[in-house]
Formats: C-alpha cells, sequence, structure tokens
C-alpha cells in the first residue's frame, strides 16, 4: 500500500475506482471529485500534505507503520512532536498538532482504512499535550493602570509635534479601552509623515 495519499487520492476515493460505464456517470464522478477537492482550501491541503510528510518521515525513521497506522505510533508521534527539542523549546502547539492528527485520520479516511485519532489513547495523549501547553504557557500581564499612563504621559515632555502625537496617541488608546499594542505600533510606525 502506498504511503503517498494526498488530497487527489481522497476526492478519486470519492467517485469509487471502478469506471464509469456511461457518459452521466463519467460526469458524475468529474463533479464528486470536483466538490471533493474543494472540501478544504488549497492552503489546509497543502498544510495537510506537509503534515502527512512528517508523519511518513517520523515513521520511517522509527520503523513504524504509517498506513495503516496504529494508535499507538499516532500517540507517539504527537507527544514526541509536542515535546521540547533545541529548535522548538516549548515543542509544537496543540493547535498545530490537532491539524496533524487531522491529516492522518484524512488519509487512513481517504485510503479507506481505521483510522487511529478515535483510539483512547490517542485522545488521552493529545488532552494530556492540550493540559500541558496551558501550563507552561506564559503568564498574563496586568493591565496598565490609570496612574501607569499618568507615568507614561509625563515622560513625554516637550511641546514638539512628536511629543503631542505620543501623548494623544496613549491617551485616545486608553480612553477607547485599546488593548492591543499593534494599534499603537501602526500610528508610530508611519513617521514621518511630514506632520511630525
Amino acid at each position: 500500500m502506498s504511503d503517498s495519499v494526498t488530497h487527489k487520492t481522497i476526492a478519486d476515493g470519492a467517485t469509487g475506482t471502478v469506471p464509469a460505464a456511461s457518459t452521466a456517470l463519467a460526469a458524475a464522478d468529474d463533479a464528486a471529485r470536483h466538490y471533493a477537492n474543494r472540501s478544504r482550501s488549497d492552503s489546509t491541503w497543502r498544510a495537510y500534505e506537509a503534515d502527512w510528510r512528517q508523519f511518513i518521515s517520523w515513521c520511517a525513521d522509527t520503523g513504524s507503520t504509517p498506513l495503516p497506522a496504529s494508535a499507538q505510533t499516532a500517540a507517539r508521534f504527537l507527544a514526541i512532536q509536542a515535546s521540547p527539542c533545541p529548535k522548538r523549546p516549548r515543542g509544537l502547539a496543540p493547535a498545530t498538532l490537532k491539524r496533524r492528527l487531522a491529516a492522518i485520520r484524512l488519509m487512513h479516511l481517504g485510503a479507506e482504512l481505521p483510522s487511529p485519532h478515535i483510539a483512547p489513547e490517542v485522545n488521552e495523549v493529545l488532552r494530556g499535550i492540550v493540559n500541558a501547553h496551558r501550563d507552561t504557557a506564559g503568564q498574563q500581564k496586568r493591565p496598565l493602570l490609570d496612574e501607569d499612563i499618568c507615568r507614561m504621559v509625563d515622560t513625554l515632555n516637550g511641546n514638539t509635534l512628536r511629543a503631542l502625537r505620543d501623548r494623544a496617541v496613549l491617551l485616545l488608546g486608553f480612553a477607547g479601552a485599546r488593548r492591543s499594542l499593534r494599534w499603537m505600533s501602526t500610528i508610530w510606525s508611519k513617521e514621518p509623515m511630514g506632520y511630525w
């Protein structure tokens, strides 16, 4: 069995492998293949294919069978991908691992094989990864208070246009409850506009 299952193979599986006996069935097969290919965006298909290649590579390195993969193989793959390494000190994010598991599931379904994604050990490993990642997530920063904003505005002394602009940006951002630094950074990154 080939390990190079792609979204094209999955789309072909939607129409079967038996040649169509009539023009009407051939047209129906083409339409089904077209819609199966459109079931996900091109970027999602590319991500799934890259995830599948990662899984195949890991399986080759460990002597595991990628298709059909056992639940133990899938659980081990997720665990090692979540583990810290020099390239990824925090390991892969749970969202990335869920997408990799979705790719494994999809390739198994496309090959008409049972997917390991539903096995309890795979779900428990993934749940443990999510919980461990949540525990090591960065600490939430405390919000800026009135006193903090006043201190920031007070440090912007001078009557230059730049100082006036910076004070206005800080005060408007605070008054408008803007919580994102992106708002302020976009304003500051556009200098000089000929006015400052």
